[in-house]
């Protein structure tokens, strides 16, 4: 008798596998093709209205986020960008309002941003929702003693930046050395602080310096003179370059680009012995930092980072410390706001 074999009935014993674990014994493993555990729901909100294109603010973005990843029960749902303007932000935090209908809280990334959210929030009657902000400018100032959604400020200190960025300049023209960083330590506001009437001290330390820089000529292109922190910058960095014994010239690029990158060459080619620049953007100004370099005259970067090119010294605010500082102000403000509830 042929039996085809292809239609032979053959028993299949079927084994499941089962995986060791490290101390010997089996270790259940999830069927194939499951789906992930989805991540359990945060029990706090958080936006960040950003400006991912200024390193300035990725830094503070960066230490915002690494401090708050230490409290779990807070999550960063979304980051919309507001170009750190204030009518951009406040359309930004609208329809973040919409689209998180329980959000907690709010880290902008200047007080343009964190102004705009305030009116935001304020239209739409949400304003149990917790705003921190950046540079606690004199109208953020008057915001957090008012009181209301912006409970606090991290706090820069734009005229040590221009004193030392001053003398970090003089000190390099005059052959000393100079270190590629010079942070500038940061604080924070709120209105208990605001109501004592006296602006908290700068928290770092400031060499003293005997030096001058005699005849030496320096141009120094800035972001922008509408914010009030450049023109701090400006005012202390040129009393500091006089006192010194430079010849300083100033000039604004207005946050464009194309403008900022003629100053700097117009600077390189009148012969400037160094040039300080402001970024309006880190990737685009690299060109004209690099002309600069070309013609052998020495670049310092003040504020926002060039991404690329010879810059000898670049003087700013520790982002990193501030964003961090705004983080546990949030959380404590949030955790706050709901025991009072």
């Amino acid at each position: 008798m042929r039996y085809c074999r292809r239609f032979l009935a053959i028993p299949v014993v079927v084994v499941p596998l089962v995986m060791l674990s490290a101390c010997g014994g089996p270790e259940r493993q999830p069927p194939s093709g499951e789906p992930p555990q989805p991540r359990p729901p945060a029990k706090y909100q958080i936006i960040v209205i950003d400006h991912p294109t200024v390193t300035s603010v990725q830094d503070r973005v960066r230490g915002f986020e690494e401090a708050l990843a230490k409290y779990p029960e807070f999550r960063i749902v979304d980051k919309p960008t507001g170009e750190g303007q204030r009518v951009k932000a406040m359309t930004a935090m609208e329809n973040m309002l919409q689209k998180y209908p329980d959000l907690d809280g709010v880290f902008a990334i200047n007080d343009d941003s964190a102004l705009g959210a305030v009116q935001a929030v304020k239209q739409q009657g949400r304003e149990e929702v917790v705003i921190v902000g950046y540079d606690a400018t004199p109208e953020a100032r008057a915001a957090i003693v008012k009181g209301g959604p912006l409970k606090a400020d991290v706090i820069q200190y734009p005229e040590i930046i221009g004193l030392l960025t001053a003398r970090t300049v003089a000190k390099h023209l005059a052959g000393r050395e100079v270190p590629a960083s010079v942070p500038i330590a940061v604080g924070i506001l709120d209105q208990a602080d605001l109501k004592k009437g006296a602006t908290p001290k700068y928290p770092g330390e400031i060499e003293q310096v005997d030096l001058k820089a005699p005849g030496k000529r320096l141009g120094v292109t800035l972001l922008t003179r509408e914010h009030q922190f450049y023109r701090d910058l400006e005012a202390a960095l040129r009393q500091e370059a006089e006192r010194l014994g430079m010849t300083v010239v100033f000039q604004s690029a207005d946050m464009r680009v194309a403008k900022q990158t003629d100053q700097v060459e117009n600077f390189a080619t009148r012969g400037f012995d160094a040039i300080v620049i402001c970024p309006a953007d880190s990737d685009a100004i690299v060109g004209a930092v690099k002309t600069a370099n070309k013609a052998g005259i020495p670049v310092f970067t003040a504020d926002i980072r060039a991404n690329a090119g010879k810059v000898v010294s670049h003087i700013a605010s520790n982002n990193v410390q501030g964003g961090a500082k705004a983080a546990e102000y949030l959380v404590k403000a949030i955790a706050g706001n709901q025991d009072q509830r």
